[in-house]
């Protein structure tokens, strides 16, 4: 592939659109279709394309959810452990009633994985907490690493009886009293709606804020279950993922922008008008790069077409 060419952090894996779980600002839509997963013969195409010196972290596999495309997920295991890559499975858990037989499978690439489980209100509102416990402890009882995806600020978070994050702590320390958590072991992401807010384009207010920078925009490789390459797990929004797809040379052109100058200051150059930013999410960088793409891709792509004057 000819974007694999540049160094990345990791490279992200969205194996499939197919979910169990109907999360309200799920930037995935399952409900759209459950065909789309990613070909074994595409991945073994990027892995033949990659090296540890174009990736320098692991593979983090995802979707959708990961165990929903569990064939395409095994294969994947297999060819990021022969070009000797660390993995990790990022997942909902809603495979709690099949955790045995799943980890099973995953025995021969236990080494180098790492499984993360995705905790927010959304997901504890269709997986009872007491199942997440259950995971968890099977997880850990089978000698698999375990990690956490929290949400700040999380409007649909359902209260466990506790901090979250100190219940997780607990069941950690309930399994093994010695063990120590690592700055590695929860992953903490802003809470980013993106169900119905970007639908409509507002007047933007003058608001005094300091102009956010995207710091995520191609610093991760990020595969579709397309196939094809994507700035970010975040423009996975639209119902027409291609529209912001990195291999037209145009986007590529923009997501350098958004690199550079932020989300903010590219609508200025572009004169595309703002919603009010006084008030998060509306000032984060992710949600105005939703936003521009969702409402302006055209006057996006028609300023940095590489033929304008």
């Amino acid at each position: 592939m000819r974007l694999i060419t540049k160094p990345y952090r990791n490279l992200i894996i969205l194996l499939t659109r197919r979910c169990p779980l109907r999360c309200p600002d799920c930037n995935i839509h399952p409900e759209l279709g459950s065909a789309e997963t990613i070909e074994k013969k595409q991945l073994t195409a990027f892995f033949s394309a990659i090296t540890k010196k174009i990736i320098h972290g692991g593979v983090i596999w995802t979707g959708g959810e990961p165990f929903s495309a569990l064939p395409e997920l095994l294969f994947g295991l297999k060819l990021a452990q022969t070009h000797q890559m660390m993995s990790e499975i990022l997942t909902s858990g809603s495979w709690y009633p099949d955790a045995d037989q799943f980890l099973e499978l995953l025995g021969p690439f236990k080494t180098g994985l790492n499984i993360r489980l995705s905790i927010d209100g959304a997901h504890l509102s269709q997986i009872k907490w007491q199942d997440i416990e259950v995971l968890c402890f099977t997880i850990l009882k089978k000698g698999f690493k375990l990690s956490f995806t929290l949400r700040a600020n999380d409007p649909y978070r359902l209260n466990p009886g506790g901090d979250l994050k100190k219940k997780l702590l607990d069941i950690l320390a309930r399994f093994d009293p010695t063990l120590i958590a690592t700055p590695h072991l929860f992953h903490i992401i802003p809470h980013m709606p993106v169900a119905s807010n970007l639908l409509v384009s507002t007047i933007a207010q003058t608001v005094q804020v300091k102009p956010p920078v995207c710091k995520l925009a191609q610093k991760d490789l990020v595969i579709g279950w397309d196939g094809r390459p994507y700035a970010c797990c975040g423009l996975f929004l639209f119902d027409d993922n291609r529209s912001c797809s990195l291999d037209l040379p145009v986007n590529r052109l923009i997501f350098d922008q958004l690199r550079h100058i932020g989300p903010h200051r590219l609508a200025q150059q572009v004169g595309i008008p703002l919603p009010n930013l006084s008030k998060a999410p509306l000032n984060t960088p992710c949600y105005l790069c939703q936003y521009l793409w969702k409402n302006h891709i055209d006057q996006l792509q028609s300023y940095h077409h590489p033929f304008s004057p």
